[in-house]
């Protein structure tokens, strides 16, 4: 009767370990996809990021072209001595 008992033990024993793997495995499939599923927002700061660093560049490089080309300090061009 003991041999009979010890082994449902042991295989009872056996089933809850597959059931703990696989609460476990499940536990770890749902943090992959919650990682898939925030990686698109990720990505869409950093495109946005990225958009406003480059319009901040075309802004300074168009400020560059506005630059005068006489000097600013000192005496202007068109006054008569």
């Amino acid at each position: 009767m003991n041999v009979v008992y010890d082994n449902e033990v042991a295989q009872m024993e056996d089933l809850i370990q597959h059931y703990e793997k696989l609460l476990e495995e499940k536990e770890e499939n749902n943090l992959f996809n919650e990682l898939i599923q925030t990686q698109p927002k990720i990505d869409d700061e950093l495109l946005k990021f990225y958009q406003l660093m480059n319009d901040i560049n075309v802004l300074k490089l168009n400020s560059l072209h506005e630059i005068p080309k006489k000097p600013i300090i000192g005496r202007p061009d068109n006054v008569k001595q």
